[in-house]
């Protein structure tokens, strides 16, 4: 399997576990179609969207549009399985893997715009975790982040690392 292919793969899959938890959030909370598919895309979308901003990059959504299929997927998942159901095991995993994801895939992002080291860590932090955070605070609830995964931000420095010694 080429490389870029299953970069791209495993974009896909983090933007949709991202989504997909956003999406269960916004629905056990009690939101409404719109609330949850708006959710969903901000959960999703708006880590990459704010690290792109920062290196002076068009948001991903913007050069890509087929980034909003896996929102409308975990959208209509989320309607599938009914409005009520809590978020689970299967997406919680999901969700720790998107965020390797994503750590990885911005901090490589960074340094291939030629970012120095210090600033390609912490836009891969930005890239990882901020779509969660904005999914959270607009919930009103404690961070599922950092309530069930705080071994997951310890952890985000490391990748940066490895990506550094692969280029």
């Amino acid at each position: 399997m080429d490389l870029e292919v299953l970069v791209f793969a495993l974009d896909l899959i983090s933007t949709f576990a991202f989504a997909l938890v956003g999406a269960r959030v916004a629905a056990s909370k009690g939101l409404d179609f719109g609330g949850i598919l708006l959710i969903a895309a901000v959960a999703s979308l708006s880590g990459g969207t704010f690290r792109n901003l920062f290196m002076g990059e068009p948001p991903p959504w913007v050069l890509s549009p087929w980034l909003f299929a896996p929102v409308v997927g975990a959208f209509i998942i989320t309607i599938a399985l009914g409005k009520t159901q809590n978020v689970g095991r299967f997406a919680l995993s999901l969700d720790t893997l998107g965020l390797a994801v994503a750590t990885v895939s911005s901090a490589q992002f960074a340094l291939t715009k030629d970012a120095p080291f210090a600033a390609a860590a912490v836009l891969s932090l930005t890239g990882a975790v901020a779509g969660g955070l904005f999914r959270d605070k607009t919930q009103t609830q404690i961070k599922i982040v950092i309530k069930k995964s705080i071994t997951k931000i310890k952890h985000l420095s490391i990748p940066p690392i490895c990506t550094q010694k692969i280029k």
